[in-house]
């Protein structure tokens, strides 16, 4: 009997209903290019200024930089193994990847840089965790914080929903100590013999990871967090500016957090129609048409493409290959 035939079967299955989802954001960007006046959106971008678009597009390499300064920040806090020229070619040569799975899930594969570099499974994907919570969390709360602003311009003390929710998760990496003897425990409950040891192993490495961060650590991760996402915040409002829409940074800011955390659902393909629905929605808060967040829209998609080719060469350059093994 061939058991991998089943197994395959089931993978297959599962790809299928991944790519199902993606569809949906595709659909829906289909069916508002069919809403609006797609011809206005063009005009838009015909007869942008292309100046600002130009100094947009070169700030992605150093909002890498800044990215993989972070992670050797978390790399060294967690006693691995690695450097900021390697990380910096796994977190560029790991782009692409991000763009096109679903909640960017493809970034994990800089998990394979540091196993390369002799650390273990365990540690190594605890370290990108913390990397990738480090953008979410922040995102997520900006994003929340906006939204409440958006709604009630003059209620300030929402802002200690950003607040709030940056404690809350910080406090959650503080203590994560406590599970470090009931995770493991509970897995050896639950996983067959056959690989209880394995699998307990890395769940203690990854926490031990995780409790390697100290506070010290963390205000370093913001700091450079908050510096790379002002980059990117940056490179939207040049984009804002060459097609003459009138939104101030911050507005930028609140509406590139919004339409990030969306895009972050399993639907789409590179934030293709959540994003889209997101700043035509966020516009019309403001008095701003549909068609001049689409044509916001397909200049940030135009600029995924664009950074999404240069990571390839990375990835040529360098490839990362990932394996499960401790």
């Amino acid at each position: 009997m061939n058991k991998g035939k089943p197994v395959r079967e089931k993978l297959v299955k599962a790809g299928s209903k991944n790519w199902a989802l993606r569809a949906i954001g595709i659909a829906a960007f289909i069916y508002i290019l069919s809403r609006i006046n797609l011809g206005e959106s063009l005009h838009m971008l015909r007869n942008m200024k292309l100046y600002y678009f130009l100094l947009a597009i070169p700030l992605f390499i150093p909002l890498i930089f800044l990215k993989s300064l972070r992670w050797k920040e978390i790399i060294v806090a967690q006693n691995l193994r690695g450097n900021l020229k390697g990380a910096f070619w796994a977190y560029l040569a790991s782009f692409i990847w991000g763009m096109i799975t679903p909640g960017r899930i493809g970034e994990f594969i800089k998990v394979s840089y540091l196993k390369e570099q002799a650390n273990s499974f365990g540690k190594s994907l605890s370290s990108v965790l913390a990397d990738r919570l480090s953008d979410a969390i922040f995102v997520l709360a900006l994003g929340c914080w906006g939204l409440a602003y958006l709604f009630s311009p003059t209620s300030r003390q929402y802002s200690v929903v950003f607040l709030f929710l940056l404690g809350a998760t910080i406090a959650g990496i503080s203590l994560n100590s406590k599970a470090k003897g009931f995770l493991p425990s509970m897995v050896k409950k639950i996983i067959p013999g056959e690989y209880k040891d394995r699998v307990t192993m890395v769940v203690s490495d990854f926490l031990s990871g995780f409790s390697a961060i100290k506070s010290a650590v963390l205000i370093k991760v913001l700091f450079l967090t908050i510096c790379s996402w002002i980059l990117y915040f940056s490179q939207i409002y040049l984009f804002s500016r060459s097609l003459g829409i009138d939104l101030s940074f911050g507005y930028i800011s609140i509406f590139s957090a919004i339409s990030g955390t969306v895009s972050l659902l399993p639907i789409s393909i590179s934030g293709i129609g959540t994003r889209d629905i997101a700043l035509i929605y966020l516009f019309a808060r403001i008095g701003k048409s549909a068609e001049q967040a689409v044509a916001l829209s397909l200049l940030v998609l135009l600029m995924n493409v664009i950074n999404s080719s240069i990571s390839a060469v990375a990835w040529q350059i360098s490839p990362l290959r990932l394996t499960f093994k401790r």
